[in-house]
């Protein structure tokens, strides 16, 4: 079963919510700037409005805080819609072959420089290989 399949037999229902159209606003609570959490999220799901003077952002959310899986499933959707789990990556480099998340999309190949490093050296030890056995023949 794909993940989009396992969504839709959980049931989960999103929520639409407007949320101010900038990276900050002023909460007027606590008489200060905060930061638009949804702002750095902004991606397919969301659509920017203008009335008036004031830009507002309409989003979609799947607020299931009562319930761990759904959730989880939520925040793996919302990925998908955004684009973020592109930047969701994995070593290259065997002996780590850890996940991790990148934050520029033409180098999503290794974790580390020396993951990088490590797998050229390797990779060069098997060209070096293949060379000396065809030299032989």
């Amino acid at each position: 079963m794909d993940i989009v399949e396992k969504v839709n037999t959980l049931g989960m229902k999103p929520q639409w919510m407007i949320a101010p159209g900038s990276s900050t606003y002023f909460d007027s609570e606590e008489q200060k700037d905060k930061v638009n959490f949804l702002w750095q999220r902004l991606g397919a799901e969301h659509g920017l409005i203008t009335i008036g003077k004031e830009k507002s952002m309409v989003t979609m959310i799947f607020d299931h805080f009562d319930d761990s899986k759904k959730f989880f499933y939520g925040i793996i959707i919302n990925a998908l819609q955004n684009g973020a789990f592109d930047y969701l990556c994995r070593c290259r480099w065997n002996e780590c072959s850890m996940f991790f998340v990148t934050d520029d999309l033409r180098k999503k190949s290794f974790r580390t420089k020396k993951c990088e490093k490590l797998t050229k050296n390797y990779e060069s030890l098997q060209r070096i290989a293949v060379w000396r056995h065809f030299k032989r023949e």
